[in-house]
């Protein structure tokens, strides 16, 4: 039974993985027209540029994409693990 258990939240940590991966592919492909339209489009719109314009982008555009990457990161680095310590578990099982 825990062999069972181990692959289900396996296969729900690669689900996860996977879904946090296309949010971030599809964050990243918003991103040029989050660029064009982060001033507005109101006919009063005051366009911002230099610094002040990229200080604006990565504030309100990159908060988003830091909640979608550090999940994935964390999961990343928890599915590392977990392959390393079967990889051992199974070592030491053909060992014996």
């Amino acid at each position: 039974m825990q062999l069972r258990s181990n692959g289900l939240v396996r296969l729900c940590r690669h689900v996860l993985i996977v879904l946090l991966l296309a949010a971030l592919i599809a964050w990243l492909s918003a991103a040029p027209l989050a660029w064009i339209l982060r001033d507005g489009l109101a006919p009063g719109m005051i366009e911002t540029t230099g610094l002040k314009a990229v200080t604006k982008f990565v504030v309100g555009w990159g908060t988003p994409g830091l909640v979608l990457a550090i999940p994935l990161l964390a999961l990343w680095i928890i599915e590392r693990r977990a392959k390393r310590a079967s990889d051992s578990e199974f070592r030491s099982d053909v060992a014996r």
